[in-house]
C-alpha cells in the first residue's frame, strides 16, 4: 500500500493558545502522539502550524488525534470532582468494544461527555463500568449520553467490522 510507504510533509492548523495542549508538559502528549501513529509533529514556531512527517497515513491518524485534543478547547468547564468519600450515583456498564470511543484520545471524548452534562465520570477498569456523581438530572444526563456514544461505537464496528475505518490500527501504525 502506497500509504505506508513514501514519507510525505504535511501541515496542520494548530491556534498559538493550543499549542502547549498538543506538546504537553515536557512533551509527553506529543511524544505518545508520535509513537502511536508513526508521525513525527513539529511545531513551527514562526506560523500557526505544526508540520506533520511520516507516510500518508500516519499523518492521517495524526491529525485525527489532534483533532480530538484541539476539540477539548471549545468545551464548556468540566464538572467539579466529588468528595473523596462520596459514593456514586450510578455505574454505567461499557461493552468492551466501544470503551475507546467512550474514552477517545487522551480522554478528549469522556471529557467532553462530562463537561456537556457535568455529570462527573471515574473509568472503574476491573469492573468495566463508569462511575457517575452528580444530581439525579446530570447523573441521567451522563447516562443518555453515555448510551448514545455506545451506539455510535457498535454502529461504527457494524459497518466496519476489522476496525480500521477510522484509519487507525490497533497495533500501531502500519
Amino acid at each position: 500500500d502506497v500509504d505506508d510507504v513514501n514519507t510525505i510533509e504535511d501541515s496542520y492548523e494548530c491556534p498559538q493558545e493550543a499549542v502547549g495542549m498538543v506538546i504537553g508538559k515536557g512533551g509527553s502528549r506529543v511524544k505518545r502522539l508520535e509513537e502511536e501513529t508513526g508521525c513525527r509533529v513539529i511545531h513551527d514556531k514562526e506560523s500557526n502550524y505544526l508540520i506533520l512527517k511520516g507516510t500518508r497515513r500516519a499523518c492521517r491518524d495524526a491529525k485525527v488525534q489532534i483533532a480530538a485534543i484541539l476539540s477539548t478547547l471549545s468545551m464548556p468547564s468540566m464538572p467539579p470532582p466529588p468528595a473523596a468519600d462520596e459514593p456514586h450515583a450510578a455505574e454505567k456498564l461499557i461493552p468492551h468494544e466501544a470503551i475507546g470511543k467512550v474514552m477517545g484520545y487522551a480522554g478528549s471524548n469522556i471529557k467532553r461527555v462530562q463537561a456537556d452534562t457535568q455529570c462527573w465520570m471515574k473509568w472503574d477498569k476491573p469492573a468495566g463500568s463508569m462511575q457517575l456523581w452528580g444530581s439525579e438530572e446530570q447523573v441521567e444526563a451522563g447516562k443518555r449520553k453515555l448510551d448514545e456514544v455506545i451506539q455510535e461505537a457498535r454502529a461504527q464496528r457494524a459497518a466496519d467490522p476489522d476496525g480500521y475505518g477510522s484509519g487507525l490500527h490497533p497495533n500501531g501504525p502500519g
